[in-house]
């Protein structure tokens, strides 16, 4: 953990780690703000990278969070996770939505339908640099730090993260009673699932950041970090 304020617990994307959080900046841009909880996910970075898919059910990672949490003695935090990150807050929110005091979701939906997930796992069964090659030709250049780390990946355990169907996070969404908000670019290929999971609950807030795609928003910092900060701390100060 590092830097002080409310705790936060940062979820990573996909395919990244919590260097990343500090390659891309938003460790500098929050840590005066918030008290940061950085977890590699099972699967991702100095964490355990089984090859099995049971080991990457939804329970099994909010579990990891909250051993976290309870070895730092933390009781309640904010959450923010991007994109698969995104979909663990959603697990959080579904198995222990009391340890939270508010969710931000980004480049994420609870629903099942996942077809960027299905094109991630396709091109990941021809190999990490095919896919940062696709990716990149799609989405735009990974910043190179990011690039570098992104391509030390262990290929089986993101073959089994990914391999798993989507969980259903509707009803968690629907009976969390904390502030729950989504940040999600223009041109993100999840927007409509967002919009139409923010209109199916009242008082949830929705950050469209203009002319941004999945990928370039994660690599934004600044517009997310800045976000968080307006967010969170305006609410509770």
């Amino acid at each position: 953990s590092v830097g002080q304020g409310e705790s936060l617990v940062m979820l990573h994307p996909n395919g990244h780690c919590i260097k990343d959080w500090y390659a891309l900046d938003y460790i500098k841009q929050l840590e005066n703000h918030f008290h940061l909880i950085l977890i590699d996910s099972r699967g991702f970075g100095d964490s355990d990278k089984p090859h099995d898919a049971s080991y990457y059910h939804p329970e099994l990672i909010a579990t990891d969070t909250i051993a976290v949490l309870d070895f730092l003695g933390i009781e309640k935090a904010h959450c923010f996770g991007y994109s698969m990150g995104g979909r663990h807050a959603f697990g959080l929110m579904q198995y222990y939505s009391d340890r939270f005091k508010s969710f931000v979701i980004g480049g994420a939906h609870p629903y099942m339908t996942n077809q960027l997930l299905h094109s991630y796992t396709q091109l990941l069964r021809q190999g990490l640099p095919k896919l940062v090659e696709v990716f990149e030709k799609n989405f735009g250049p990974f910043p190179p730090g990011v690039k570098d780390a992104f391509l030390k990946n262990d290929l089986k355990a993101l073959l089994a993260v990914n391999s798993r169907p989507p969980t259903d996070f509707t009803a968690a969404l629907a009976k969390y009673t904390e502030n729950v908000s989504f940040i999600v670019g223009e041109k993100d290929p999840v927007l409509k699932f967002v919009q139409q999971a923010q209109k199916s609950k009242e008082g949830v807030k929705i950050n469209i950041v203009p002319n941004n795609n999945h990928m370039q928003l994660f690599f934004t910092a600044k517009v997310i970090t800045a976000i968080l900060v307006l967010s969170l701390l305006n609410r509770h100060c």
